[in-house]
């Protein structure tokens, strides 16, 4: 059975997702730049309108990539691998930054992880991560949207170019997100049913 990864509606989970950098400019040669990455969910009671968890959207724990060339973690329209699908149905990120270690054209990657119980991010907690990119690198992460079968958030597409040509981007990037179906097992509504993993 093929599982396809499918974008999906955008809902107001994140507050900001702040892309922050600071650079060595001292010579002409292109220099590393450190981005600050912050992620906060502002999710609140009835968020969703239901009464599983009063109605907030916890994200889980996810990885994150800087790379080159094409998204490393999935491909919108394509199969969802099992890293992937760990991610999107259990906000379980291990195996998938196992995977983008041994990706050539990706330069960093790790996890990042919440607070709370199982590492998740709760309403009006935030998670910041650091790395290191050049002038044509990219940035992709993935989290659970965790009051749903096998959805998650990532930046749409082949990722956030983390430069405008040579000048490092800084900001609030969360329009660049979207809400993703990793296709791996039937959807009920947001926060109900019995195989969403607050169940």
């Amino acid at each position: 059975m093929r599982h396809m990864v499918w974008s999906i509606l955008v809902v107001g989970i994140f507050g900001f997702i702040a892309v922050g950098c600071s650079e060595d400019s001292t010579t002409q040669d292109p220099t590393p730049t450190e981005f600050t990455v912050t992620i906060t969910n502002v999710s609140q009671k009835g968020t969703l309108d239901v009464t599983r968890a009063d109605g907030i959207v916890p994200l889980s724990g996810g990885a994150y990539a800087v790379y080159t060339g094409n998204n490393p973690m999935f491909t919108v329209g394509g199969m969802a691998d099992a890293g992937m699908e760990l991610i999107a149905e259990d906000g379980a990120a291990q195996t998938t930054v196992d995977n983008l270690a041994t990706i050539e054209r990706v330069s960093e990657s790790g996890s990042f992880v919440g607070e709370a119980n199982g590492g998740a991010i709760l309403p009006s907690a935030m998670v910041s991560f650091k790395v290191i990119a050049f002038p044509g690198d990219r940035l992709q992460f993935a989290t659970m949207f965790v009051q749903s079968n096998d959805w998650f958030y990532a930046f749409e597409g082949n990722g956030i170019d983390l430069f405008n040509g040579d000048t490092p981007i800084s900001g609030d990037v969360t329009s660049s997100l979207r809400l993703y179906d990793a296709g791996t097992e039937e959807d009920t509504a947001p926060g109900t049913g019995p195989d969403q993993k607050p169940a």
